[in-house]
């Protein structure tokens, strides 16, 4: 464990059926999911399975704050990492945060000519998500990237704390972008291209990465 760790940033845990694959469900609820107009549960027998994995990934016992996505899927996890945390003897405190809610896109607008939709019935997930990416990049359909980083980039400087160990719950695209301003060590906003997103990892369900509050290291973190 590096112990100049003490923040760490996961994704929410897997949502209830009929939610639980991206890739099978229709390509309207995926989108109503994209915008939090669906906004539903987490399945929270998988939650609790893959929280009890994350004992040997970071120090639960230590942390003392949770900041969550305002999304009711980032908010459960949070209770229920909470309730583990307590549970190990730990005593931690849960703020919403809405600096780490998921990126603005709208699949519906992407979509215009269905080649999204198409592209998800054919490949799967992938080329949505490459939607995305040019979307956030060009700012069309989508919340620009650079909009997201100066987001992290606040969340960082203001909330991230200093000493204290806490965990950040937020959603996949965002983490991308994270995951850049970790990397180039929260450097002023430079431009980011489509391929620099697709060079991100997918986190996957209660997954993510360590860092601290300057942002001056990395560590993926599984709960696979």
């Amino acid at each position: 464990m590096n112990t100049k760790e003490n923040l760490f940033f996961l994704r929410h845990g897997k949502l209830l059926l009929p939610y639980k694959d991206h890739g099978e469900m229709p390509f309207r609820v995926l989108a109503e999911l994209g915008t939090g107009e669906k906004n539903p549960p987490l399945d929270e027998l998988f939650a609790q399975e893959r929280i009890a994995k994350l004992r040997d990934q970071m120090p639960l016992s230590s942390v003392t704050k949770i900041f969550a996505s305002p999304w009711q899927r980032c908010q459960h996890a949070a209770h229920l990492l909470a309730e583990e945390i307590r549970r190990l003897g730990g005593s931690v405190e849960i703020e919403t945060e809405p600096l780490v809610e998921e990126v603005d896109f709208d699949l519906i607008a992407m979509n215009a000519d269905g080649h999204v939709e198409k592209g998800l019935h054919e490949k799967g997930i992938g080329p949505v998500n490459t939607a995305v990416f040019e979307a956030m990049v060009s700012g069309v359909n989508g919340e620009p990237v650079e909009i997201t980083y100066e987001r992290i980039r606040t969340f960082f400087t203001e909330k991230a704390p200093e000493s204290e160990h806490a965990i950040v719950i937020t959603h996949d695209f965002i983490m991308r972008v994270i995951e850049m301003y970790i990397r180039r060590r929260g450097i002023a906003y430079s431009p980011i291209s489509v391929s620099d997103l697709e060079q991100t990892q997918r986190n996957l369900y209660l997954s993510g990465f360590a860092t601290n509050h300057s942002a001056g290291t990395f560590r993926s973190i599984s709960s696979y």
